[in-house]
């Protein structure tokens, strides 16, 4: 699956996460091809391994888990992937197939639930290039604030010479990344919520 992230500039990119399940002893596995894994990205492949199993009611001692991550970047870090890593595992157990047209950001939390996570616009901007039609994002992180900026200029005439003033407002502005990017953004705040969706055929 598209996992969306940042690069060391601050720009959103796509990289893909490969995830293969198999029956094991518990081990977990990590190649990251050219990038540098930090250990938040490590430790959230593990929660998500095991917050996977629990979803799946299965044992984690039982599978041995790899995941690969190939992105155009220097340096992959943060939870940010936590939760595309908890549904790979859950559909790697459950021999499903995620919808390609489908991606997310967010951290996964020992209770499964959707944790938040920063960039979202960035990344959604990046998924949106490969073809995502689908974003899901952390619960309240569908929308964006974009600052307005208004000018208004007044005259004044003294002493035969016009006076122009003009004073510059900004307003913050609630938008709505759906509709900004015209793409299907959905909060999800569990892992339940994101497995439903990977699975959807109708997205």
């Amino acid at each position: 699956m598209y996992i969306p992230a940042v690069d060391a500039q601050g720009n959103g990119v796509v990289g893909k996460l490969v995830t293969v399940v198999r029956p094991g002893t518990g081990r977990i596995f990590f190649d990251v091809a050219s990038v540098l894994g930090q250990p938040d990205t490590q430790e959230s492949g593990r929660m998500a391994a095991q917050v996977a199993a629990e979803y799946a009611g299965v044992s984690l001692d039982s599978y041995d888990i790899f995941y690969t991550i190939e992105v155009n970047a220097s340096v992959i870090e943060g939870p940010s992937a936590g939760g595309a890593m908890a549904v790979a595992v859950v559909l790697g157990i459950e021999n499903r197939t995620a919808n390609p047209r489908v991606a997310m950001t967010g951290a996964i939390g020992d209770d499964g639930s959707i944790l938040p996570v920063g960039a979202v616009r960035e990344k959604a901007l990046a998924a949106k290039d490969v073809g995502i039609m689908t974003f899901l994002v952390p619960p309240n992180l569908s929308t964006a604030l974009r600052t307005t900026k208004q000018r208004e200029c007044t005259e004044q005439r003294v002493n035969g010479y016009v006076i122009r003033k003009c004073d510059v407002t900004y307003t913050p502005d609630e938008i709505d990344l759906g509709d900004e990017l015209g793409m299907r953004i959905v909060e999800a705040a569990t892992l339940a919520d994101a497995v439903a969706e990977f699975t959807r055929v109708d997205v």
